[in-house]
């Protein structure tokens, strides 16, 4: 149950460095078996977590547990028509799309001068399936449809092959048709490349291998990326492959090639290797990644440029500086004082305090520009354990339950009017509901619900539950992300990135 229930937890994108606990776990980043470069496991178990929630959740409450994070999973609640992205109204004419161009095998460069593109942007639409992103693309001649969640905390596209042996077509028990597979054979325009291996090591001692090549990527209408590099996974136990877009040195290939990101700017698509995320809400049916563009209509206040920390002087992780968290605690209905952590709140000072540590206005819980990593691949949050215990020691009688690897805390903490502030690089502060970091597990016996802390102790890591809130321009090839408070709106005002 230790085990089961921390991988509840942390989803399915957890990084094998987060400690405190977690390194037990079969859901993590690490080394393929060549030694090169970090991959995340995604690999999201939804069956098992779903027959299984039931009794992991009545032996930790008691009884009268309810299946209330069931729907996270993938199992009900989410199943996304077939269709592809679309861009908003009368953005094709402003910025150039609907070209096309050719490629080589491992650069992503025309073979001809590609001047008949015209450098522009394009947005992608992002499914929201609550642990994931998913978006849908078209590969091959003729177009097969397959479903990926996109993920900015590692660098491969890779999709499920046809051939999977754990599919129900072949006689295993996963459902490949939910996401959709590709099939190599079908496609007239399928390039394996033999020289690469496609290899990726699980701490749980299972792997995820196929095949690398090139073919066509078509990402709505008459959009096509030729000869995109990516690999066929035949062997893996996942059902969703995953759209990789960070940096080429994440890449889990022995010789590194042009991702994404950067065959798009080198097929003259986009002008830079840059692309922006914006998820929307929690309750957004979708979000979107508009490669080489940005949406102004997408952000409230100044959109601020930060450098990416580089590790070892080396560019591989999309992290930036994290300087300060406070928290503002306005609403306190439902919550009264006592021993139980469910209710329990600390001592008010006004009606609207900023409680940091010090129950002052000013200052904060220093990070002292902790380096985070961005990772839309990970459905929740990580700080260093003891930075956690800090800000959980605003909230009064809080609890560390060693055994789920997270805290236990009081629902109200999730009322609408309570945030955080996150201060980045002494100079940007984003706003977050502290809605986004309470889940509720259940009710125990007395029928009082339990919520659990989902920024949990670990490597630095802001996934989707800190994204949603805000609207960040990945910047690869200048290695910056530039940040601003997210609203949520249909508007656009899009500009292409120069």
């Amino acid at each position: 149950m230790h085990q089961f229930l921390q991988l509840i937890l942390l989803s399915s994108t957890a990084l094998a460095l987060i400690g405190d606990g977690f390194l037990s776990l079969s859901v993590n980043k690490i080394q393929n078996t060549n030694g090169l470069g970090n991959f995340p496991n995604r690999l999201p178990l939804f069956e098992q977590l779903e027959d299984e929630f039931e009794n992991i959740t009545s032996t930790l409450l008691g009884q009268n547990a309810q299946k209330s994070i069931a729907p996270l999973f993938g199992n009900s609640g989410f199943k996304f028509g077939k269709h592809k992205s679309k861009n908003p109204k009368g953005l094709k004419n402003i910025l150039g799309l609907g070209k096309s161009s050719k490629t080589n095998t491992t650069s992503s460069e025309s073979d001809d001068t590609n001047e008949e593109n015209e450098t522009g942007a394009f947005s992608v639409d992002l499914n929201n399936a609550q642990t994931m992103y998913i978006a849908s693309i078209s590969i091959g001649s003729p177009a097969q449809e397959v479903q990926i969640m996109i993920d900015t905390g590692s660098s491969d596209l890779w999709v499920i092959g046809a051939q999977n042996p754990s599919c129900i077509e072949n006689g295993g028990s996963l459902n490949c048709s939910e996401y959709g597979t590709f099939n190599p054979i079908k496609s007239s325009t399928w390039h394996k490349n033999a020289s690469i291996e496609f290899n990726i090591s699980y701490l749980d001692g299972s792997t995820a291998t196929g095949d690398f090549g090139q073919d066509n990527i078509e990402f709505f209408d008459d959009f096509v990326l030729k000869r995109a590099n990516f690999a066929v996974v035949e062997n893996t136990t996942s059902e969703i492959g995953v759209f990789g877009v960070g940096y080429p040195g994440l890449e889990s290939t022995s010789t590194k090639y042009s991702n994404i990101p950067h065959a798009l700017k080198e097929q003259n698509l986009v002008a830079k290797a840059a692309y922006s995320l914006y998820l929307d809400s929690s309750s957004a049916s979708q979000g979107s990644i508009l490669f080489g563009g940005i949406d102004h209509a997408k952000y409230t206040g100044e959109l601020i440029e930060i450098d990416i920390v580089p590790k070892d002087g080396e560019y591989l992780y999309s992290q930036i500086p994290l300087s300060h968290i406070a928290a503002s605690l306005n609403n306190y209905t439902n919550a009264s004082p006592g021993s139980d952590s469910n209710g329990t709140h600390p001592g008010k000072v006004g009606s609207a305090t900023i409680y940091n540590g010090t129950d002052s206005f000013n200052g904060g819980i220093d990070l002292q520009n902790t380096s985070v990593l961005l990772d839309s691949g990970t459905t929740y949050s990580f700080l260093p354990k003891d930075k956690v215990e800090s800000i959980v020691g605003l909230f009064g009688n809080v609890s560390y339950d060693g055994t789920i690897g997270a805290y236990k805390i009081p629902c109200w903490l999730g009322n609408a009017g309570n945030y955080f502030q996150f201060n980045f690089n002494g100079e940007k502060d984003i706003n977050v509901d502290i809605s986004e970091f309470v889940l509720e597990v259940g009710k125990d016996a007395s029928g009082s619900a339990q919520c659990v802390f989902t920024l949990l102790p670990g490597q630095p890591i802001f996934g989707d539950n800190f994204l949603r809130s805000v609207y960040a321009v990945f910047n690869l090839d200048d290695n910056t992300i530039s940040i601003a408070q997210a609203i949520y709106n249909n508007d656009h005002k899009i500009v292409p990135i120069e």
